[in-house]
């Protein structure tokens, strides 16, 4: 099989010079970087683009030659467009009027490739070529010689001539085939504002009205059909001078309280305080704390914060984050002080940006697309926050701020940071191979913990006294920070002998424990995982405790889960293969445990007792002690503890 980048000296040195005699009469000029002839009409570029494939390509014994199978795609695009559209609305309009694509093929000597051209390909290979082959087919006796090619190209550039006016584009292509919207964007550039307001104002007037649709079934997909909408109006506003109003607010609105109650448990119920609508935004992140005071994060950036008596208190917005990263949202104490990504709201509602104290300039590092914190810790006694963020792959900073945002002092270290123990004054970071290090503040390394590479997650009790490691790994690791010693647990009690063959035969990898949660008394350890293991250790002993629903709850638990409890190997076991443990929340200190599962929550008392099963709620966030901030169905509740 022959190589890629000899097809691409095939196309640069053979396929363009036998087409560049003929173009270069018309002012084209060949862009080898990209494979195509361009020249300049008006604001436009026309482009002629060569492409072929390394499976293009086929052996002609006849004539000892090899028969290239290439395409000529011709095409109208405008750089002076682009860069106008993006000026007004931050946005790529990525204009591209395509022209019919030609299929062509040429016969060439065997000495255009040299040995080194080609190589034996393996088995993907080979099937990659048949499937290819079996989709496209054998096009070759359907395409263009060269020959035919440069007969038919004077036309070709006639054709892109001709098409390259914004109003012949727009008449010719926008009204007969319904087009893309960049001809309307065109004759805006080029000011033809009495051609494009109608058109433009049907536009918008069709979309109002697919949100309409939207919002009467309350439907889900309504705030990204207003996001939508919006960034339509404001388009019109900067691009087509166009005014629009549109009757929908792209905000969170409180509505009125439906009175809802709710209990989990004898001693833990709630009744509802709050209600806000939440169809025409997306939802982000929130943060509650057991004053009542919750903050809101949704479209990506918007922010709110509001006090328990429904008063919002501060409205404004961070900056967005890259594609694919999550927003995070904390209450960091019952002052009102809370933490969202690397943004602090303090409790007389400013919002500051944490700075990161690193001259990227002396280090010859371009600033980076994220600025998260890789971990952070409010340290109670100094009432100051602690942030790790590894501006580059070698280097990591610890920063402490002040509630005010201001920086107090930062500390520079070799090496990835993973974890802060405030209470130890300790850093976990990234080791050599399997393992991580434990440095003090000063950085010195004081230990090495082996972990499973697959164990990334890690869990620190609230005191510092223990770490977990875990994740993906059958073997989780624990470390006591004041002893030095480390410790091995199971989520699954695959140590028992037979355990995987006979009760999950089927399955065989995948036991970690994906969840895992100190107690706020740092007694223990309450886990969650995959196929529904539900588990705690005494964290002092590690001793293992079953944690088993009661018969009860097993009747809410899905069927797919196969859910019962057995005797195994003497042991009292719970089977389950699905409904797993998504977080874990405490109330009043631990008295309380929630394990949050799928559209449900289990209810364990301190004693590992499963007391309670509440169904419905897809999310939900619970304070200390004193109110459960829920969100489900286009709607925020925030709901008060009810003591009696």
């Amino acid at each position: 099989m022959i190589k890629e980048r000899a097809i691409k000296k095939f196309v640069n040195d053979v396929l363009a010079k036998n087409l560049d005699n003929l173009l270069s009469e018309y002012n084209y000029q060949y862009v080898k970087g990209k494979s195509c002839f361009k020249r300049k009409v008006g604001v436009f570029e026309n482009i002629i683009k060569l492409s072929a494939s390394r499976h293009s390509v086929a052996y002609d014994e006849d004539n000892e030659a090899f028969i290239i199978a290439f395409e000529i795609t011709p095409y109208i695009s405008s750089s002076s467009f682009e860069k106008w559209f993006v000026s007004k609305t931050d946005k790529k309009a990525n204009f591209r009027h395509e022209a019919d694509t030609i299929s062509g093929n040429m016969l060439v000597k065997t000495d255009v490739f040299s040995e080194t051209d080609f190589y034996i390909p393996s088995i993907s290979d080979n099937f990659k070529q048949m499937v290819t082959d079996s989709l496209s087919g054998n096009e070759c006796t359907q395409s263009m010689s060269i020959e035919e090619i440069i007969e038919t190209l004077p036309s070709i550039v006639d054709k892109l001539s001709k098409s390259s006016d914004e109003i012949v584009l727009y008449n010719n292509y926008q009204q007969s085939k319904g087009g893309s919207i960049n001809y309307l964007r065109l004759l805006a550039y080029k000011k033809h504002f009495d051609v494009i307001s109608k058109p433009y104002l049907s536009i918008y007037e069709k979309s109002e009205a697919a949100v309409r649709e939207l919002a009467d079934s309350n439907s889900s997909r309504a705030a990204s059909g207003l996001r939508g909408l919006a960034v339509l109006t404001h388009e019109l506003k900067v691009v087509a001078n166009i005014e629009c109003q549109s009757r929908y607010r792209l905000d969170i609105e409180q509505s009125e309280s439906m009175g809802e109650r709710l209990r989990f448990c004898e001693g833990l119920s709630y009744a509802e305080s709050l209600r806000f609508n939440t169809l025409m935004v997306e939802l982000d992140a929130c943060a509650l704390n057991d004053n009542g005071d919750f903050v809101v994060v949704f479209n990506g950036n918007q922010l709110r914060k509001y006090a328990q008596c429904g008063e919002l208190v501060f409205t404004g917005c961070i900056e967005k984050l890259p594609f694919l990263s999550s927003i995070r949202a904390d209450s960091l104490n019952e002052a009102g002080d809370f933490l969202i990504n690397n943004y602090l709201i303090n409790s007389d509602n400013k919002l500051t940006e944490l700075k990161h104290d690193f001259d990227y300039k002396a280090h010859k590092k371009k600033s980076p697309e994220s600025k998260l914190f890789t971990d952070f810790a409010y340290d109670e006694k100094s009432s100051t926050l602690f942030a790790l963020y590894s501006p580059t792959k070698e280097i990591t900073l610890l920063t402490e701020y002040a509630l005010s945002g201001d920086i107090i002092k930062t500390r520079e270290y070799k090496g990835i940071g993973l974890k802060i123990n405030c209470a130890h004054r300790q850093l976990v970071f990234c080791g050599s191979g399997d393992g991580v290090r434990i440095v003090d503040y000063d950085g010195n390394q004081l230990s090495s913990v082996k972990t499973s590479k697959s164990n990334y997650r890690t869990t620190l009790a609230r005191n510092g006294s223990k770490i977990v490691f875990h994740f993906y790994g059958t073997k989780s690791q624990v470390y006591d920070f004041e002893s030095g010693k480390q410790s091995t647990i199971w989520a699954h009690p695959t140590y028992l002998k037979n355990y995987r063959e006979n009760l999950y035969g089927d399955i065989h990898w995948n036991f970690g424990l994906r969840v895992a949660k100190f107690s706020p008394d740092n007694k223990h350890i309450i886990g969650g995982a995959e196929h529904g293991k539900y588990v705690c250790w005494e964290a002092e002993t590690l001793k293992r405790i079953e944690l088993i629903p009661s018969s009860e709850s097993m009747r809410y638990i899905p069927k797919y889960s196969s859910s019962r409890e057995i005797e195994f190997e003497g042991v009292r076991l719970y089977v389950n293969r699905g409904f797993d443990i998504l977080d874990i929340s405490f109330i009043d200190n631990g008295d309380y445990v929630i394990t949050h599962h799928d559209n449900a929550q289990l209810i364990w008392d301190k004693n590992q007792n499963n007391i309670g099963c509440a169904q419905r709620f897809s999310k939900n966030l619970f304070s200390q002690s004193k109110f459960l901030l829920i969100q489900e169905d286009n709607q925020i509740i925030l709901m008060e503890r009810v003591f009696r």
